[in-house]
C-alpha cells in the first residue's frame, strides 16, 4: 500500500527527485536512464512496461544497445532513489514475465502548485 501522505516531485529536466516533505534536505540527482525510467514508470502508470518498450524509450533513442543488466540496474537504482528520498521503493512493482508496473498515486502539476512561494523549485 502506498502512504498517500508521501508526496514527491520529480523535475524531469532537471533530473532532481525529492520528496516534498523532505525539500530540499534529501532531493537527489538521477543521472540518465535512471531518470528516464522513473519517468516512463509515471508516464505510464498502471501500465505494465515491457522490457522492450523501455529499452527503445530510454536507450533506444539514443541508438545505445544495452543488456537486459542494464535495465535491472536502472530499475534498482530508481527503486533505492524511491528510499533514499524517505518514500515507499515498492510503487515499482517487477510483473514476471511480463516488465514493471508503477503502482504510485499521481498528482501532476507545476512547482508553484507544490511549493511555497518561498521556497525555490528542484
Amino acid at each position: 500500500m502506498v502512504d498517500l501522505t508521501m508526496l514527491s516531485c520529480l523535475n524531469p529536466m532537471s533530473d532532481v527527485f525529492c520528496a516534498i516533505q523532505n525539500y530540499p534536505a534529501q532531493c537527489i540527482i538521477l543521472h540518465g536512464p535512471v531518470n528516464e525510467c522513473l519517468l516512463q514508470l509515471l508516464l505510464h502508470n498502471g501500465e505494465v512496461l515491457s522490457q522492450r518498450f523501455l529499452f527503445d524509450a530510454v536507450w533506444g533513442k539514443q541508438g545505445a544497445v544495452v543488456t537486459t543488466n542494464a535495465l535491472y540496474q536502472a530499475i534498482a537504482s530508481v527503486r533505492k532513489a524511491l528510499k533514499s528520498a524517505g518514500l515507499a521503493d515498492d510503487v515499482i512493482k517487477t510483473i514476471p514475465k511480463a516488465g514493471f508496473k508503477s503502482v504510485a498515486q499521481i498528482c501532476a502539476g507545476e512547482a508553484a502548485d507544490f511549493f511555497a512561494a518561498e521556497d525555490s523549485y528542484p
